[in-house]
């Protein structure tokens, strides 16, 4: 992305919206609560993003791996679907890419945001 753009996004605004991701996120993890794409998208200032847009989809990916590799965690199982309150196609890819075995998703996702909610409670005492 040097000198260039990704998804329209500057490697400044990039960064900037990637860790303003990461810092709701977190929150929504602290409190042991999901939050739904569009209301990420409405939280992060600046650049709007779609909720179902590849710039989402791919910062949340980044936002994981780099949670993985901190925390052993998966930050994004915070961000689920409003019509069935999971995380869309996109995170069990990333899941995948990742290691992780999601061959039962809901199960798998239920583990992971567990994990999430300990990890972060933990952070906070």
């Amino acid at each position: 992305m040097p000198g260039g753009t990704r998804y329209g996004f500057t490697a400044e605004e990039w960064h900037r919206c990637r860790d303003e991701m990461r810092s709701v996120l977190a929150e929504i993890a602290c409190e042991r609560q999901t939050i739904t794409y569009g209301n990420l998208v409405t939280r992060i200032s600046g650049r709007r993003m779609s909720p179902r847009s590849s710039a989402l989809s791919v910062m949340l990916g980044e936002v994981c791996q780099m949670e993985d590799m901190a925390r052993g965690t998966m930050l994004g199982s915070v961000v689920v679907r409003v019509s069935d309150g999971i995380p869309g196609d996109g995170y069990f890819r990333h899941a995948e890419e990742l290691g992780r075995d999601t061959s039962d998703r809901v199960s798998f996702w239920r583990r992971e945001v567990e994990k999430v909610w300990d990890a972060w409670a933990e952070s906070e005492r």
